[in-house]
C-alpha cells in the first residue's frame, strides 16, 4: 500500500447525489456544481486528514479491469490525464456513479479531486454518505432569559464522527496504454456493495487474487492479535476465531467486521491500528482458502523455552479442553500464565522433529 502522508490536495469538485422515489421504485439524480470548493486552508487541511486516515487504515492495491466496456470511469481519466479538466471528469464521473447505484444504495456526495502525493499526481474519487446531527445553540430571548435553540442538520458530511465510504486513490498513468492502477478503501461491510462502486463504476479490480489476499489475512491478523496488549487469554480465543472465520461458509472476509466481532471492545482500536502494518488487507473481499487450508486444522501456542502446544481451533478457548489462566506468581511479581487441558488423556509421546 502507497504513504499517503504526504497527500495535498488540488481543485476539489462535490457533486449531490440525491434519491427520488418513482412508480417503479427509487432512482438516483445528479445536483451538478460548475465550480471547486473554495476551501479556507484550515478546511481543506481537514478534508485532507479525513482522506489520509480513510486511506492508511483500509487501502488495498486495485487495477484495471481488462476490455471492461460496462465502465466509462477509465476512459473518462485517461482523457483527464491528457488534457486536465477536473471539472469535466467530475460531472462525467457523477453520471456514471448514478446510472450503477442500485436502490439499496444510499445519497450522500461524489468528491473528484486532483491531488499529489509526495509529489505525484493523483487522482481522488470518494463516495461520502450524509450523516444527520442536532446542533445546540444558546439563545437569549425578549424577556432577557436563556435558553437553547435546537437546530437539525440533515445532510451533514466530513464530520469527524462520518464515515468517507469509499476512497480510490489513483496516481497519473504514464501513457494512455497504460492500466489504472492504485488504492481503495472501503469501510463498508459486503462484498456486494463494494462491486458496484469498484467494478461497475469505476471498472476496477482488486490487484491480488482472493487466495493471496485470503493468506494475507490470515498472517496479518495474526501478527496484529499476538503484536496487541491483550490478556493470553484473549489472544487464544481471538486466533480461534480467526481460524474458525476462515473455515465458516461465508463467502467473503471483512478485516472490519471480525474486529468488532472478536476483539474485545478494548483493544479494538489497538488491533485497527496495527492491522494494516502487518499487511492485513482491511476492506472486504472474496474469501478463498486454497493456500492455507493446511493452517487451519491447528492451532499452534507457542511458551517459553521452546515449548509449544498445537491443537484443534474448537477445543481452544474459555470453557473448552485447552485454555488460559492467569495465577498469581508465588516466585515473581508478575502473574504467571496456566494452560490447562481437561477431558483428555496422554496418548502417545513422540519425537518427530514437528514444528
Amino acid at each position: 500500500m502507497n504513504d499517503y502522508s504526504g497527500l495535498e490536495l488540488g481543485p476539489v469538485l462535490i457533486h449531490q447525489i440525491r434519491r427520488t422515489a418513482t412508480a417503479d421504485g427509487p432512482k438516483f439524480e445528479a445536483s451538478l456544481t460548475d465550480e471547486p470548493v473554495d476551501f479556507e486552508s484550515e478546511d481543506r487541511a481537514f478534508l485532507t486528514r479525513r482522506f489520509q486516515e480513510a486511506l492508511l487504515r483500509r487501502a488495498t492495491p486495485v487495477t484495471e479491469i481488462g476490455d471492461n466496456e460496462d465502465s466509462v470511469a477509465p476512459k473518462l481519466i485517461r482523457e483527464h490525464w491528457l488534457n486536465a479538466d477536473i471539472v469535466a471528469l467530475s460531472k462525467g464521473l457523477t453520471h456514471a456513479l448514478v446510472e450503477v447505484q442500485t436502490g439499496v444504495s444510499r445519497p450522500g456526495v461524489l468528491v473528484v479531486a486532483d491531488a499529489t502525493n509526495n509529489g505525484e499526481e493523483t487522482l481522488l474519487i470518494a463516495k461520502v454518505e450524509h450523516q444527520e446531527a442536532m446542533r445546540a445553540e444558546p439563545q437569549t430571548n425578549e424577556a432577557g432569559n436563556q435558553y437553547v435553540r435546537i437546530e437539525r442538520i440533515r445532510d451533514l458530511v466530513f464530520g469527524e464522527q462520518t464515515k468517507i465510504y469509499k476512497i480510490a486513490a489513483l496516481p497519473k498513468t504514464t501513457d494512455a496504454l497504460s492500466p489504472l492502477t492504485g488504492d481503495l478503501a472501503d469501510s463498508q461491510n459486503g462484498q456486494g456493495v463494494a462491486g458496484y462502486f469498484l467494478r461497475g463504476f469505476l471498472g476496477l479490480r482488486l490487484a491480488d487474487e482472493p487466495e493471496v489476499l485470503t493468506e494475507a489475512f490470515l498472517k496479518g491478523m495474526t501478527k496484529a492479535i499476538n503484536e496487541s496488549g491483550m490478556a493470553p487469554e484473549d489472544k487464544m480465543d481471538a486466533q480461534t476465531a480467526l481460524s474458525l472465520e476462515l473455515q465458516s461458509n461465508a463467502t467473503s472476509l471483512n478485516p472490519t467486521s471480525f474486529i468488532q466481532k472478536h476483539i474485545p471492545f478494548t483493544h479494538q482500536g489497538e488491533v485497527s491500528r496495527i492491522a494494516p502494518t502487518t499487511g492485513t488487507p482491511m476492506t472486504s473481499f472474496p474469501k478463498n482458502t486454497t493456500r492455507v487450508n493446511a493452517r487451519l486444522n491447528r492451532i499452534r501456542i507457542d511458551l517459553s523455552q521452546g515449548v509449544y502446544l498445537v491443537a484443534p481451533p474448537d477445543l481452544i478457548g474459555r470453557d473448552k479442553v485447552v485454555r488460559v489462566e492467569r495465577v498469581e506468581s508465588e516466585t515473581s511479581t508478575k502473574d504467571e500464565v496456566l494452560i490447562k487441558i481437561t477431558g483428555a488423556s496422554l496418548g502417545n509421546v513422540s519425537s518427530n522433529g514437528t514444528r
